[in-house]
């Protein structure tokens, strides 16, 4: 997939997934978490793109963005 492709796609279904948490995790959602779901849900090919710095690290960051959590970074 294309980069420019993924970038929406990842930030919606970041809200989406955290929709479904309770507590502490909706508090401090994870990364890692989220990809877990995107895998189970089929999503997992918004992952693959090409990046300099590397698909996870970047969509990590649209994670945080979508989440509102770019403040630790």
């Amino acid at each position: 997939m294309r980069k420019a492709d993924c970038e929406q796609p990842i930030k919606s279904l970041a809200i989406d997934w955290r929709t479904t948490l309770t507590g502490a995790q909706y508090e401090h959602p994870s990364f890692y978490a989220f990809k877990d779901w995107l895998k189970l849900k089929g999503y997992d090919g918004y992952l693959n793109f090409r990046s300099p710095v590397g698909a996870d690290y970047i969509a990590e960051l649209w994670f945080d963005q979508a989440l509102g959590q770019t403040w630790p970074r």
